[in-house]
């Protein structure tokens, strides 16, 4: 058998979700070439998340508009988004900005309907 082409010790492939790291790993090239080889294979998943645009001024609010429009608490709204449950725009340190439609599904995702007797 001969030497991999490269000549280096290991190889990486970049995939994009876990179904084609999966596949890629129970093929049988890669199990082959690792075991006759002894190569190390590496397998990175690539970052799907596109970075968003920050939306227009107008659809966004500040903690205090948001606590003075909708009737919910900054505190309220500090503890959703640090448990990940709201998305925010965090613009350096301190500021931080919540998009409307954001606040508005949080909201809905939130709501508890009354029981029909």
């Amino acid at each position: 058998m001969g030497r991999f082409p490269h000549g280096s010790g290991s190889f990486s492939v970049s995939v994009r979700n876990r179904a084609q790291m999966r596949n890629f790993l129970a093929a049988d090239f890669i199990r082959n070439q690792s075991r006759s080889y002894g190569r190390k294979v590496k397998v990175r998943m690539k970052n799907n998340k596109q970075h968003n645009k920050l939306p227009p001024r107008a659809r966004c609010l500040t903690p205090r508009e948001a606590e003075d429009f909708y009737g919910i608490s900054r505190r309220a709204l500090k503890r959703a988004w640090q448990d990940r449950r709201l998305p925010i725009y965090k613009l350096g340190h301190r500021s931080v900005l919540i998009d409307v439609r954001d606040l508005e599904s949080f909201l809905a995702r939130c709501r508890v309907d009354a029981l029909r007797v």
